[in-house]
């Protein structure tokens, strides 16, 4: 079983910003990861948390899922502290049954990456609160 280790991400500022997420705490089932240089504030931090659960007897399917914690922080010009105005949240879900062969699983994780990455229709729903008629 590989270790966890930092995890870059880009952001869609002009001169994108790397938002790098090192691990907190690990276990086999729970990984914790924070960027935690982009804070004012330890709740200010982003967080991804990935869950991974096996196939039982009663279900079949390996679990992964991932939590991201996008926090917004202010500062209050008359105290001159950071709080969090606002967080936002995104969790991926991905239920894969046992039986799948490797090929398939790596495509069908590519076929959601290329839906998120490459897709105007999805950022248009996140980034600009567009609904698609």
């Amino acid at each position: 079983m590989p270790a966890i280790s930092t995890i870059e991400a880009l952001d869609s500022e002009a001169t994108p910003v790397a938002h790098n997420f090192v691990p907190v705490s690990s276990t086999p089932t729970r990984n914790v990861l924070a960027n935690v240089s982009a804070a004012n504030t330890p709740m200010g931090q982003e967080k991804l948390v990935i869950d991974y659960s096996q196939p039982t007897a009663q279900r079949p399917t390996y679990r992964i899922k991932l939590n991201l914690a996008y926090p917004i922080e202010v500062l209050d010009s008359d105290t001159g502290l950071y709080s969090v105005a606002h967080t936002a949240r995104a969790v991926l879900d991905f239920t894969v049954p046992e039986a799948m062969i490797q090929g398939d699983r790596e495509n069908f994780y590519e076929v959601f990456r290329t839906i998120l990455s490459n897709n105007t229709e999805i950022s248009g729903y996140v980034g600009d609160l567009l609904p698609m008629y």
